[in-house]
């Protein structure tokens, strides 16, 4: 591989993972310049979407990294489009939220709030659960034992962060808002495990 192609793709790697640490810093900022914000604006990501263009713009950018990005192999092209598919999901079949109207319709197919919903859920946890596989299947591939430990904790970190989310959404054990908590640390450590693997740390 040349010089100009390695240093495409360890910039690719790198923009896929700043848009993953950003995207909850980004989202959260641009509601708060909105004066007359709803009680529970901050109790997802995906709420953001019916206040700001943030969260549209990244995760589309995110989607067209992810489908363009070329891996070690098939399988890994292969999760990567199904990731990107599902992130444009997201965006496409937006979340319901207790200030928006039941009767109204809403997202690129124009569906009811509660059908959205539901397509929306499936496409977010997939996609997170895609990340986490890719991380731990893809990036442990020839790389130093200080990465792969890097890439298990942030694999496997994901991975039991959407267990105990899905527990918690099960049981109602614990508030609204730390669906966006959840959903941040989940952005936090795919976005760490792209940047290691975009050698933006010097570990080897």
């Amino acid at each position: 591989m040349s010089d100009a192609l390695t240093l495409s793709y360890l910039t690719q790697r790198k923009v896929i993972g700043w848009l993953g640490i950003l995207l909850p810093v980004l989202c959260l900022l641009s509601c708060l310049s909105i004066e007359e914000r709803p009680d529970e604006w901050y109790y997802s990501l995906s709420a953001t979407y019916h206040l700001s263009p943030v969260l549209t713009m990244m995760l589309s950018c995110s989607a067209i990294f992810l489908m363009t990005y070329q891996g070690y192999d098939k399988s890994d092209q292969i999760i990567n489009i199904i990731s990107g598919i599902l992130a444009l999901g997201v965006i496409f079949f937006p979340c319901n939220t207790v200030w928006l109207d039941p009767n109204s319709q809403f997202g690129l197919f124009q569906l009811n709030p509660g059908t959205s919903h539901i397509i929306h859920c499936i496409c977010a946890g997939l996609l997170f659960f895609f990340f986490s596989l890719n991380i731990l299947m893809q990036f442990t591939k020839g790389n130093g034992a200080t990465k792969k430990l890097i890439f298990r904790i942030c694999g496997w970190g994901m991975i039991v962060c959407l267990v105990f989310f899905l527990l918690a959404e099960l049981f109602k054990f614990l508030p609204g808002y730390f669906t966006m908590i959840f959903e941040a640390i989940l952005l936090i450590l795919f976005g760490i495990a792209w940047l290691v693997k975009g050698k933006t740390f010097n570990l080897d």
